[in-house]
């Protein structure tokens, strides 16, 4: 977001924490760029649908999305691992991608253009980097990431992921 800050890209930020949404605010806004942000809890897709048409009422297009919101969980075995758990992780992990590439991606669709960048995780990949619900969410999001991009290609919007390592982090 700082990088497209500094090259004028108008920015939105989301997010479910009204502090940290503050900070970005004023750290982006300090590029002279055009900086929205907005509180949503990427799991719902009713708030998901209000920020992408939020975005669109204010500046008339949507040209990249990057999906970076994500939870971690335990790295407990499978046995002891409670079912609320998955449904969080799983919720905001995956379903809050799909939430944006469903709602951003028509929009995208429509224009004829755009990119979306998914975080997932070499926890999507190889086993031991993450719990079991963090790795799973993470392996759907580079599939939903491959067919995503089949049915998004032929629009001209390119759907990519990015697998990082561990990375010291606030999660």
């Amino acid at each position: 977001a700082d990088a497209m800050a500094q090259s004028g890209a108008n920015i939105c930020i989301w997010g479910t924490n009204t502090e940290k949404n503050a900070a970005a605010l004023e750290q982006l806004s300090a590029h002279g760029t055009k900086v929205e942000a907005m509180l949503c809890d990427v799991s719902d897709e009713a708030q998901v649908e209000g920020v992408v048409k939020a975005v669109m009422d204010k500046w008339g297009r949507i040209d990249a999305v990057a999906n970076n919101a994500g939870i971690a969980c335990s790295k407990e075995p499978i046995t002891d691992n409670p079912m609320d758990v998955w449904t969080k992780v799983l919720g905001v992990n995956l379903i809050g991608v799909a939430n944006f590439i469903k709602h951003a991606g028509r929009v995208m669709c429509d224009q004829g253009s755009g990119a979306i960048v998914n975080t997932a995780s070499v926890a999507g990949i190889r086993s031991g980097a993450g719990g079991n619900a963090y790795s799973a969410s993470k392996a759907g999001v580079i599939n939903l990431t491959m067919t995503a991009a089949c049915d998004l290609g032929g629009h001209n919007v390119r759907v990519n992921a990015v697998c990082p390592g561990l990375i010291e982090t606030g999660m």
